[in-house]
């Protein structure tokens, strides 16, 4: 009789444990990282994860995390905090999606796009995406409507865009082709020049006295060099412009820029370089290493490097000082990291 009685009591409180509620602790978006994870191309696995400044740690798939399991979509390009929104361009799936930035609930999706690539604020309630491929346009795009309300033809290929000087900044190239950076003035959203550069521009970053840096991959099949170039953006003209050594048939990619702008980091064949305030690029990686994405905290100066895996496995991000030190490293992220976006 007791042990039937101990059982029932047993029972009682194993039953008891497994209907209580289990209190899911909230998740805090205030100061951290945004990672933007491009997943495998057609496999509609791109993602989202954050990186809090305040515990050091990462949380993977944010987005579907924050918005009952939703699927982001197919390829995560890029992402733009702005009017305190999160904006994520999803190329392949033609689409950007719109966050809360402090929840990351969502507030809506934008639809009608092509191919949205890179995304830039005026401050002026309007977003601007490159978008298209060879025949590219930008779109502008309100940003609490949520309207596309012009679509502004520029050059083929349009990619990394910046506002920048009362302007809006677009480079129009990929690897191996386009040479010309479309300006377009935000109070008329009109194209209002170019500037050209060298062969196979792919990144932009804004520069020190009105200039620009140009990250140009050159095309090994036709005998262009990569070359790393600073043009101003009144004149068009060439400030600096330095060959990129020891590429191969590599072509390099992602520029980022120092806090004050006066040097750039791009990702070459064996690891990330740095320029000199002069232009000229370092002759060895301050990070060895083969990367697919970079960033610069623009409030730190910390390097923050992204490593795809070859797309089959979970991909990493590293963290080091300005000077290369490494501060925390191979931290598991979603499938091919591209690149972040930073709340400070």
């Amino acid at each position: 009789m007791k042990k039937i009685t101990l059982y029932i009591i047993l029972l009682f409180l194993f039953s008891c444990t497994e209907n209580k509620p289990i209190d899911t602790p909230e998740l805090s978006f205030t100061k951290g990282t945004f990672v933007v994870c491009e997943g495998n191309y057609t496999g509609n696995n791109a993602s989202l994860d954050f990186y809090s400044f305040e515990n050091k740690a990462i949380t993977n798939s944010v987005f579907a995390l924050q918005n009952s399991g939703a699927v982001l979509g197919d390829v995560a390009q890029s992402a733009l905090l702005a009017d305190g929104k999160l904006f994520i361009a999803v190329n392949n799936s033609k689409k950007i999606e719109v966050l809360d930035a402090q929840t990351l609930k969502s507030l809506g999706t934008i639809t009608g796009l092509d191919y949205p690539r890179y995304m830039a604020t005026a401050n002026n309630g309007k977003i601007y995406v490159s978008d298209g491929f060879t025949e590219g346009t930008v779109a502008v795009i309100d940003s609490e409507t949520f309207l596309i309300e012009k679509r502004i033809v520029v050059f083929p290929y349009p990619e990394n865009i910046s506002f920048a000087f009362g302007e809006i900044f677009v480079a129009c190239g990929t690897w191996g082709n386009g040479t010309k950076i479309a300006v377009i003035n935000p109070e008329t959203n009109a194209l209002e020049k170019s500037i050209e550069t060298s062969i196979g521009l792919t990144d932009i970053a804004i520069g020190k006295e009105q200039s620009l840096w140009a990250l140009c991959s050159g095309n090994p099949q036709q005998g262009a060099v990569a070359k790393i170039i600073r043009v101003n953006t009144i004149s068009g003209e060439i400030i600096s412009s330095f060959i990129i050594k020891n590429t191969g048939d590599f072509m390099p990619l992602r520029l980022a820029v120092s806090p004050d702008n006066s040097m750039a980091y791009f990702a070459g064949k064996d690891g990330i370089y740095r320029t000199g305030t002069d232009g000229q690029p370092e002759d060895t990686p301050l990070i060895t290493g083969s990367y697919y994405g970079l960033e610069i905290n623009p409030a730190t100066g910390n390097i923050y490097t992204f490593s795809d895996q070859g797309f089959i496995a979970k991909g990493k991000m590293s963290i080091y000082s300005p000077s290369g030190i490494a501060i925390k490293t191979e931290i598991t992220c979603g499938i091919g990291p591209n690149g972040a976006v930073f709340k400070n």
